[in-house]
């Protein structure tokens, strides 16, 4: 096969070039600190898996944000954070962050 018979070429960039795991651990991070809750990095990546992977498995056309967004609401109840029932408000404000958050994940140093 010839580079140019190919037409289509397809990875997933998350755990190869970014580093979701430290992006992940870092928002987290920092919307717990404030209520007093400093949940280790073993705690969260085992939430957002357990909860990301359900939310996913459930809702297959929803966006990333989307199920980012909803994982949050899911991790903030599991942590003790303010939760959809608790306090929706701050939780809503709390999954935007989480879920626009993306961005900010770091590169791994060799992908740069």
């Amino acid at each position: 096969m010839k580079l140019s018979d190919v037409r289509l070429l397809s990875f997933d960039c998350y755990g190869t070039l970014i580093d979701w795991e430290s992006g992940i651990t870092d928002v987290v991070t920092r919307l717990a600190r404030p209520h007093g809750l400093h949940p280790t990095e073993q705690q969260i990546l085992s939430l957002f898996a357990s909860h990301e992977t359900h939310v996913q498995d459930a809702n297959p056309t929803w966006t990333y944000p989307v199920i980012l967004a909803e994982t949050w609401r899911r991790m903030a109840e599991s942590l003790g954070l303010p939760s959809r029932t608790s306090h929706p408000e701050q939780c809503e404000r709390d999954a935007h962050t989480f879920a626009s958050s993306v961005p900010t994940w770091p590169a791994f140093p060799d992908s740069h």
